[in-house]
């Protein structure tokens, strides 16, 4: 009876996996039918989300045919085991896929590796978010074609997929343990695993269809900023339910703080992920002193809620999952971490959003041309002016928003140049040297001292 109720939990496991699993392997297959018959994949017929798909599905798809093999052979390693084998195959899919397969575009002919273009796609939308391209990086496209970025940028995607992997094979070898051994000590964690990896795979997908509706602008609106936070505390709550399922029972160091601990670490990298993305920058999630980046930290007083809240929650399902009490001091802690999260939200929807005479975002790439003929001002920093009166840009503080213009003598229009500056004597000359034309670093600003983050040209 154990046996058949097994032999029906493993094929109805790896049925569910082979149908969810359908379309990304689609997907590859497509891709290997056009390589074989183009020696290359068109642009207009590239489905975007083959990485890191395809290698998911696929690797699921083996550490779940592996279950028996591994529970008979491997016992209590038997998800090691499988984790193991699907992770590498994992990597070796997703690397042969990067580096074998190129993408054409069709009119310029240019093409590039498919590791190229997964960082061109990473900063191009697709079509039908509205008008708005992305460009809230600091490359074009053509620097990012022609291989001009940090490889490091795919740090987040390996993470997401590893977490993926690991915590969806978790549920489907931990269940088919307890069916072979009857030991249920694990049970509501697993389903708890389950809930949380099913809930963290549809953010995933949501995000690859509208990368939470982000217009291409660092400055993000008040729905995505929520998805983009609920992402980040979730991606933490889910590493940390997988490691605590394995420590249920131990000493409350083991079984709550450890779990809750890798839970903060985990959104924290997630962050340095996504400051190697964006070139040292972060997502703005509002306005207002909880929003804006701490000077030397990146970091706003809001993401370092996220990322204690990550800790906070999986410290709490920890506790409940271990049947430990709750002292007074953990409640409270507990409440208040999430009522600021919350009230910074508030904040930034109902009241700080209409602010905007004291934010200047980044100028998109696509715009530029179109802000030169209508002598406008190009943004090239993004700068906010705080409540005291003081210009903040890249972690620094400046007394003064200086617009300085005039005409070097190899010019044929005037130019204007917007500086932050901690004095007020500084000159035309002494501005468009530094603004990238003298060839002397003498001649540029310190940057506690002054920064150009903006220009206008006219006749």
């Amino acid at each position: 009876m154990e046996n058949k109720k097994f032999k029906n939990y493993y094929l109805l496991s790896l049925l569910g996996v082979l149908l969810a699993s359908c379309y990304p392997i689609y997907m590859g297959i497509t891709v290997i039918v056009d390589m074989i018959r183009y020696g290359t994949v068109y642009a207009e017929n590239y489905p975007k989300y083959i990485i890191p798909y395809t290698p998911i599905a696929l690797a699921l798809l083996v550490g779940v045919a592996l279950i028996p093999v591994a529970l008979k052979y491997f016992k209590k390693y038997a998800l090691l085991f499988g984790t193991v084998i699907s992770t590498v195959l994992f990597f070796a899919l997703e690397f042969t896929l990067e580096r074998t397969v190129t993408v054409t575009r069709t009119v310029t002919g240019i093409f590039s590796t498919l590791e190229d273009w997964q960082m061109y796609m990473c900063y191009m939308p697709p079509q039908g978010w509205g008008e708005t391209v992305t460009t809230y990086k600091t490359q074009t496209a053509v620097d990012i074609l022609m291989g001009n970025y940090n490889p490091a940028f795919k740090l987040h995607f390996y993470l997401i997929s590893v977490v993926l992997i690991l915590c969806m094979l978790n549920c489907l070898y931990g269940f088919g343990q307890m069916i072979k051994t009857g030991e249920k000590m694990r049970l509501k964690a697993l389903i708890l695993q389950s809930v949380s990896s099913l809930v963290f795979l549809g953010l995933c997908i949501l995000a690859c269809f509208t990368a939470f509706w982000r217009d291409g602008s660092l400055w993000v609106s008040p729905i995505s900023a929520i998805l983009m936070a609920i992402f980040f505390i979730l991606l933490g709550v889910t590493v940390g339910i997988f490691l605590g399922s394995f420590l249920l029972g131990k000493k409350e160091f083991l079984s709550v703080w450890v779990p809750a601990i890798v839970s903060l670490l985990m959104t924290l990298l997630m962050y340095i992920g996504e400051m190697i993305l964006l070139h040292g920058h972060l997502y703005r999630l509002g306005d207002g002193f909880l929003f804006r980046p701490i000077p030397y930290i990146i970091l706003a007083p809001v993401d370092l809620f996220i990322i204690l809240g990550s800790g906070g929650i999986t410290m709490v399902v920890m506790q409940l999952l271990n049947g430990k009490t709750f002292s007074k001091k953990s409640v409270i802690m507990g409440i208040l971490t999430v009522g600021i999260i919350g009230f910074c939200f508030f904040l930034n929807a109902w009241i700080l959003r209409g602010d905007n005479g004291t934010y200047f975002a980044k100028t998109p790439v696509e715009i530029i041309e179109e802000k030169y003929d209508k002598e406008e001002f190009v943004i090239t920093k993004e700068h906010w002016k705080t409540k005291e009166g003081l210009w903040v840009s890249d972690g620094y503080t400046y007394r003064y928003r200086l617009e300085i213009t005039g005409r070097n003598n190899a010019a044929v229009k005037n130019t204007t140049y917007i500086v932050l500056s901690n004095r007020e004597d500084i000159t035309f000359e002494q501005t468009w040297k530094a603004s990238g034309l003298s060839s002397l670093m003498s001649d540029y600003f310190e940057p506690d001292d002054a920064v150009i983050v903006g220009h206008k040209l006219f006749e």
